[in-house]
């Protein structure tokens, strides 16, 4: 089944209750589940490594997003073993209107989960003060950073890059120059 954005949940439910379709129900009961949303305060601070600008997100897979503040590698270990790369996107805000940055996001997640097929999940995302993330897990990593860098740069996006969940790492430039 294609992947809905998160902000479709609530029209999703009420469908599902109207139709008495049990297993979508229960799709929607497992996304309410898992998917948590989360806030943050950005440090007032002239330095700070990516993800501490971030304001409010939601993702369906908080022990990651927890342990990449808490510069804990060991969940990024045991995934890599497996052969799972998790990370996140991020590209600027600078040049995107600020009542467009959730819808903006939304959509990218869309295209990305739509044209990456097995090569990535989305898992959820997060809007900062100077960025904007998309994290994701992927099992082909080099596939879904072209087809990241093919999406992102159709828009007129001033930084785009891919960022493990390590913080003491750098990150991928996407942005076509």
């Amino acid at each position: 089944e294609q992947a809905r954005p998160l902000s479709e949940l609530r029209q999703m439910i009420a469908d599902a209750a109207a139709e008495g379709d049990v297993e979508a129900l229960q799709d929607a009961e497992f996304l309410m589940e898992n998917y948590r949303g989360y806030r943050n305060y950005p440090p007032e601070t002239e330095e700070w490594f990516l993800r501490q600008d971030v304001i409010v997100g939601s993702s369906c897979c908080q022990a990651l997003i927890h342990s990449y503040y808490q510069s804990d590698d060991t969940r990024m270990e045991q995934h890599q073993r497996d052969g799972v790369i998790c990370g996140f996107l991020f590209y600027s805000n600078d040049a995107i209107p600020p009542h467009t940055l959730v819808e903006l996001r939304a959509q990218l997640e869309e295209q990305l989960q739509a044209l990456s097929g097995e090569d990535a999940t989305i898992l959820g995302g997060a809007i900062g003060m100077r960025y904007s993330y998309i994290d994701c897990m992927c099992f082909d990593l080099k596939s879904f950073l072209n087809t990241a860098c093919g999406v992102l740069n159709q828009y007129e996006l001033e930084e785009i890059g891919f960022h493990v969940f390590r913080v003491d790492c750098g990150g991928v430039n996407l942005k076509n120059e």
